[in-house]
């Protein structure tokens, strides 16, 4: 699923400026270190280091001010500039065994990467920080086992902690999606609610060819009154099913009232009262074990580059045409006039 970047509100706090924080701090302790005679050996890893530093500060300028609208690629390769950065620290460090500790840095961009990229993106960071652990300290010891112990213990650290990150995230996603499901969902019958429908809405143009159809359950009170609200309730969800199965894959169906039912129809074709009456008295053997019937009022869309005013307009005209159709005696279909 692609990611939607938007513009941040002010005073909003977005993940590309965690990462601007974290590239300044690394620049700062680097420079730091670099003004110490004491723990830079002079050589050329000594001036990789040096000049990364001004690259960091600048690039955490960047990301600050653009970073949310970066791909997950550019933002990857900041996280490597930043690896790089606490791996050639290590490389042209006067004790290289003492200055392992340096590799816990990678903490920063490890949990970045784990709580904002891609998990694809992840696995390859994970192996990123695995080749920074072996290249900082391999070189630079005697043994295979003391580079083995060494290395491992920080990239123990980091890898573990990515992979606790990337599946709390993960669980966390997953809770928010069903959240959202369920925040545009009618628990009763599991069509569309209000919030849905606009959600679809606007996800599509809304042209000429395009009808709204607005049903309402007969004397459904009398339904409720006589047998109970459970059996109204099984009247509604029975009327939903009947709805799905009565419309085409690319269309639209949402319960917005308490008996009331709204149908976008993608593409009506010639006869919109023809396609209406179709769909209403198709309902007739669905909702026959109650003996209940539907009014219907139906509308075309007038073409808008507002899909949600369109969506309006139409759901207006088809509301006074199923007023018609229950004051004209119920059980029948009404097409407001174009």
């Amino acid at each position: 699923m692609d990611v939607v970047r938007r513009e941040p509100v002010a005073g909003e706090w977005v993940p590309s400026r965690m990462l601007a924080v974290a590239l300044w701090i690394s620049s700062m302790l680097a420079l730091l270190a670099a003004l110490d005679p004491t723990t830079m050996r002079p050589g050329a890893w000594t001036v990789v280091f040096v000049s990364l530093i001004p690259v960091a500060a600048v690039l955490g300028v960047l990301v600050w001010r653009q970073g949310h609208r970066w791909t997950p690629a550019r933002m990857m390769a900041v996280l490597v500039l930043l690896d790089a950065l606490v791996v050639v620290s290590v490389l042209g460090n006067q004790g290289r065994r003492s200055a392992a500790i340096n590799l816990f840095l990678l903490m920063a961009p490890a949990l970045y990467a784990a709580a904002s990229l891609r998990s694809r993106l992840v696995r390859v960071h994970e192996v990123v920080l695995v080749l920074a652990c072996v290249v900082s300290i391999g070189s630079g010891l005697e043994s295979v086992v003391s580079t083995l112990t060494t290395s491992l213990i920080p990239l123990t650290g980091l890898i573990t902690a990515s992979e606790m990150v990337l599946a709390q995230r993960r669980t966390l996603e997953h809770a928010l999606g069903e959240v959202q499901v369920l925040s545009m969902t009618d628990p009763l019958t599991g069509l569309h609610n209000r919030r849905g429908l606009d959600r679809g809405v606007a996800d599509r143009a809304l042209t000429a060819a395009c009808g709204v159809l607005l049903l309402d359950l007969d004397r459904f009170k009398t339904v409720n009154d006589r047998f109970g609200h459970a059996v109204g309730d099984e009247v509604l969800v029975a009327l939903a099913e009947g709805l799905r199965r009565g419309v085409g894959p690319c269309d639209l169906v949402a319960r917005t009232g308490g008996e009331e039912f709204l149908v976008l129809l993608d593409d009506v074709g010639p006869d919109l009262t023809a396609r209406a009456e179709a769909l209403r008295t198709g309902l007739d053997s669905v909702l026959a074990p109650w003996g209940c019937t539907v009014s219907l009022g139906a509308s075309w869309v007038v073409a808008d580059p507002d899909p949600a005013r369109a969506l309006a307009g139409a759901a207006d005209r088809a509301d006074r045409a199923l007023y018609a159709a229950k004051a004209a005696g119920r059980n029948q279909t009404v097409v407001a006039p174009t």
